[in-house]
């Protein structure tokens, strides 16, 4: 059996009672149609007839799916032969399908980015200045005021300050 659509991944799976075949998973239902001709090109239409009924057709996957899925309204008809048991099978089968593309999908990790033109203006500025002084390694609090933060807690450091307050 050959396989058409856009994506180039596939897997090994076992339907019902059928043999295991390749499917390509961004498009499980090209097994249940016989291809007469593939498209010139990756995607587009091809010419393909149900495994169920006479239908012989020349479109897209879309179409296809819609025929098996018993889709109304898509400009193709019915698959008139497709049971219960058959749909639900094709069914479970696309959303395992759709389950594997979405679990072979990269995912992204955020990781830090190079610093921008107005980053590195910034940057050039504090090299000029000089290195980072010691007393001020935390950013705006210097090391002293740490220090007398867990030296003294908060009541402290409130009468600290008032008393700074004060006598300025």
């Amino acid at each position: 059996m050959s396989s058409v659509g856009s994506g180039s991944a596939s897997t090994g799976a076992s339907i019902g009672s059928e043999a295991t075949h390749t499917t390509d998973i961004k498009a499980p239902l090209w097994d249940r149609v016989t291809i007469l001709e593939k498209p010139k090109t990756g995607g587009g239409n091809a010419l393909w007839r149900c495994k169920y009924c006479p239908m012989q057709k020349l479109s897209s996957y879309t179409r296809v799916e819609a025929h098996l899925l018993q889709k109304g309204r898509q400009g193709i008809g019915k698959c008139p032969n497709v049971t219960y048991e058959m749909l639900s099978d094709m069914r479970k089968e696309i959303e395992r399908c759709k389950d594997l593309v979405e679990r072979s999908k990269t995912k992204t990790v955020s990781l830090p980015t190079a610093p921008s033109s107005s980053n590195t203006a910034d940057t050039n500025k504090r090299n000029k200045r000089g290195p980072v002084s010691p007393s001020t390694c935390f950013g705006c609090i210097p090391i002293l005021k740490l220090w007398l933060m867990w030296a003294v807690g908060n009541e402290g450091m409130r009468w600290l300050r008032s008393l700074w307050i004060s006598l300025n």
